[in-house]
């Protein structure tokens, strides 16, 4: 009878941790499912942004010109030795590094390759809002959703057929928001477990708790 009841409770324990295990699987099953539709839904986003933005077409407007000419001075001076122009005195954002990138695109595929790298910007700020809407619901849907509205508005799709700082400076800000939640949180996390350490707890429960 006792090896019967000793056969009886580890064929219960195998149960239990097939069931666990099981349990386990279909939860990171769960997990990779959503993480993947995250990916598609965003992947559709930006195609949208792309598909929305593209009838757009317009010829180059002063400010363009303006800032790809101070970029071809700027490295032509800095080639030559020549004195570089004082663009700083009327151009915003990073007068001495967006001009002298745009100039470098132009030269090699045109105005629409300056363009292209506002769109790219603004795709890089609808993630950092994706981001940053997620941290703070702690949701993906209001993360898509948050995207999503981002993505749709006028200034947002003009501005990726815009080839000026405005879209490279977005990009930064929406970035900076972004990383400014995640650094709060491992600041939130980091001081929870020094205090759960000073309450006496294990080093292997601090975190968790």
């Amino acid at each position: 009878m006792a090896r019967d009841a000793s056969w009886t409770k580890a064929g219960i324990t195998v149960i239990c941790t097939i069931s666990s295990s099981r349990g386990d699987v279909s939860s990171n099953r769960n997990t990779l499912l959503a993480r993947a539709a995250t990916v598609v839904a965003l992947v559709a986003l930006g195609y949208m942004q792309w598909f929305l933005a593209r009838p757009l077409k317009n010829d180059a407007f002063v400010d363009e010109a303006t800032y790809i000419v101070s970029g071809q001075l700027l490295r032509e001076s800095a080639m030559t030795g020549a004195t570089a122009p004082p663009i700083a005195s009327y151009l915003s954002g990073a007068p001495h590094l967006y001009p002298a990138l745009a100039s470098v695109l132009y030269d090699r595929s045109g105005l629409e390759a300056v363009r292209a790298l506002s769109f790219a910007c603004l795709i890089v700020a609808m993630l950092a809002v994706y981001a940053t809407a997620r941290q703070l619901f702690d949701n993906r849907v209001a993360g898509i959703a948050a995207a999503l509205l981002f993505s749709l508005q006028a200034p947002v799709l003009f501005l990726g057929r815009f080839a000026t700082y405005d879209a490279p400076s977005i990009a930064l800000m929406a970035l900076a928001v972004a990383t400014g939640f995640v650094v709060d949180d491992a600041i939130v996390m980091i001081e929870n477990m020094y205090r759960n350490l000073e309450h006496g707890m294990k080093p292997f429960e601090a975190p968790r708790a």
